[in-house]
């Protein structure tokens, strides 16, 4: 859904893929011609992934904390932030750095889950691995934090019979 979404904004071929984990959906947009640039703090999913899949060369690879980066303003016409945000203590920090990144006509598409008894319940059920400790906050959470400084579109969410993940969209406030 998200990639379907970036398909449909027209211009969208510079991207950022933050929190991309093993790198599959860098690898998806790489494919499909965008010029991607792929972030997280961790590789280890990655290293895994790239002995059994030769990525193409319109990837670029940044290990670490992208608020310590120089990365040029202005630049990416799409910021992908799918199933990450909500392990993120400082989040108004990356709000602002996206927001910084993005191109006027840019679009930050971001998901993650509602933390609903839902997920409370199915953690139980998951044993002791999954107890959700690792999430710091929640989608609404996060889309109320991107709606401070941009404008919030819900794209999808996934109901069933309550919520249970949310993909929205955010960009910057044109001028009337």
């Amino acid at each position: 859904m998200a990639f379907e979404f970036a398909q449909k904004q027209t211009g969208n071929k510079k991207v950022l893929d933050f929190g991309c984990g093993s790198g599959c959906f860098s690898y998806l947009l790489a494919k499909n011609g965008y010029q991607v640039t792929a972030t997280d703090l961790d590789f280890s999913p990655l290293k895994l992934v790239k002995e059994k899949l030769d990525f193409p060369e319109n990837i670029n690879f940044i290990q670490g904390d992208i608020i310590h980066k120089e990365l040029p303003e202005n630049s990416f016409d799409v910021i992908f932030a799918l199933d990450v945000l909500e392990h993120i203590e400082n989040l108004s920090d990356y709000v602002f750095l996206f927001k910084k990144l993005l191109t006027p006509k840019g679009v930050i598409i971001i998901s993650g889950p509602t933390e609903s008894i839902l997920y409370k319940i199915g953690r139980k059920f998951a044993g002791d691995r999954f107890t959700g400790d690792y999430h710091v906050t929640n989608i609404s959470n996060i889309k109320r934090e991107f709606g401070r400084q941009l404008n919030v579109k819900t794209i999808k969410k996934l109901i069933y019979p309550l919520v249970l993940f949310e993909l929205f969209s955010a960009s910057k406030v044109q001028d009337s």
